[in-house]
């Protein structure tokens, strides 16, 4: 048998198939050629009409992927970027209060040491406890701003000490305030945000 038949196939459609393929039979070569031909070319057009829609069934599949990719990427860059000047504001505030709290001990701790001879340890271990607490959080030109300023100070108990008169011509000259170079420090970290 030439032909399979499926089994399925109603009376009619075997007899409607048996008259096809004994005209096909029937054809002379070249005619049979050509439509064999003719046969290919439409089952070429139905498979490109097929690779068509998958071509368009992939592309809209790998668009819609690259616009999920996308969507998650920028995403992804906004909640990063969203995150990183959290946490840079948040680290500013914490520089900010640990050089307000440094500032007023030290000024504290200064005007102490001027007007008395007896070193306040107490004052000194706090400076210091600050001092360190800004080695893990700044920069290192506001480290040695500060370790100076708590040299300055502990020098300052071993001095005599300073009459109201000296007291006033010190302010006028500007020399009670020796954290004004470390104001100007931790002003330039803040605002120029080198830690970042």
């Amino acid at each position: 048998m030439l032909f399979k038949v499926d089994p399925d196939v109603t009376q009619r459609g075997r007899a409607r198939f048996a008259i096809e393929c004994s005209v096909l039979l029937r054809l002379p070569p070249s005619q049979l050629v050509l439509f064999l031909r003719s046969l290919w070319q439409a089952s070429c057009s139905v498979l490109r009409e097929m690779n068509v829609g998958y071509v368009t069934a992939i592309a809209a599949l790998a668009g819609a992927a690259l616009g999920g990719l996308t969507s998650l990427a920028n995403s992804w860059a906004t909640l990063h970027a969203q995150m990183k000047a959290q946490r840079l504001a948040s680290s500013k505030s914490r520089r900010r209060k640990l050089y307000k709290q440094f500032i007023d001990e030290a000024s504290r701790t200064y005007v102490d040491a001027l007007v008395h001879d007896k070193l306040d340890i107490s004052r000194l271990v706090g400076i210091y406890a600050l001092i360190s607490r800004m080695r893990v959080l700044s920069s290192q030109k506001v480290i040695e701003s500060a370790a100076g300023i708590a040299i300055l100070i502990t020098d300052t108990y071993f001095q005599p000490n300073k009459s109201p008169t000296e007291l006033q011509a010190m302010m006028h000259d500007g020399g009670v305030d020796p954290l004004r170079d470390f104001s100007g420090v931790c002003r330039q970290e803040l605002e120029t945000d080198l830690l970042a």
